[in-house]
């Protein structure tokens, strides 16, 4: 496996262990699993995804779309 491999294994399981002792919020009115993970003083959003469904699960729901507009890369 190449190094580039070990270190996204590495982050992603840091992440992990550090989101049992971070601060994640999720708004009472989010439908979908959609979280802010704060760390150091930087954000990331977690947003459980759904691979079918119906047309009126479109637009997302605001908080999301603004969430999305606001950032610098998706992952």
């Amino acid at each position: 496996m190449a190094t580039s491999q070990w270190r996204l294994i590495a982050s992603i399981s840091f992440l992990a262990l550090a989101g049992l002792s971070t601060k994640v919020a999720g708004a009472e009115t989010d439908k979908p699993p959609f979280y802010q993970v704060q760390w150091q003083g930087k954000s990331a959003y977690l947003l459980g995804s759904i691979h079918i469904g119906r047309a009126d699960f479109y637009p997302l729901p605001t908080q999301i779309e603004t969430a999305l507009g606001k950032a610098k890369g998706l992952v």
